[in-house]
């Protein structure tokens, strides 16, 4: 079953506060107005997406589910030369700001949103960047080895990775989905 866009919104605010809402509550959450709210939840309701009480029901959460993110992916190779001499020792992504590095602003995002899976795909000084997998165990490093000195190719080695991660992604996935279905 596909869903509306009204329908996946409500959804999700439903989802999100994991407690009955009233009607007023969800349009004021969704900025949809009051009556697009009741049109929908009746059309919740007979999809049986949702209860009487305005909880998601478990079919609600299996709908939304293919909506989900799953992965987070970084590039995280580059050398940083518009900082140097800060990132001559250091990663761009590790450069603290504010008291804390730029890529744990991020991480910290992909964690609250919940998103299983974080894959960082590393080049220049990559070993530093294992501190990170302590605090986020979640972590999938994707070590860029490989150093070509020619200039115009540097940036394209993580590039490369990067879409050889993703066909190795593509790839579980097709795999899982067809067992799946099987």
């Amino acid at each position: 079953m596909k869903l509306t866009y009204n329908e996946f919104e409500i959804l999700v605010c439903i989802e999100k506060e994991k407690r009955e809402l009233s009607q007023r509550e969800i349009s004021k959450t969704t900025n949809l107005s009051l009556g697009t709210v009741n049109k929908t939840i009746t059309s919740l309701l007979e999809k049986k997406l949702i209860n009487e009480d305005n909880t998601i029901t478990k079919r609600g959460l299996k709908e939304l589910e293919p909506y989900r993110v799953k992965r987070a992916i970084f590039l995280a190779a580059g050398f940083g030369s518009r900082l140097v001499p800060i990132t001559l020792n250091t990663p761009k992504p590790l450069v603290l700001v504010n008291g804390k590095k730029i890529i744990e602003t991020l991480l910290d995002a992909v964690v609250k949103a919940e998103i299983p899976e974080i894959i960082i795909v590393t080049g220049y000084l990559n070993e530093q960047f294992e501190i990170l997998l302590k605090k986020y165990p979640n972590i999938k490093d994707i070590t860029n080895i490989k150093i070509i000195k020619e200039e115009d190719k540097k940036n394209k080695i993580s590039l490369n990775l990067f879409v050889t991660c993703l066909e190795d992604i593509t790839e579980y996935q097709e795999v899982n989905n067809n067992k799946e279905t099987s």
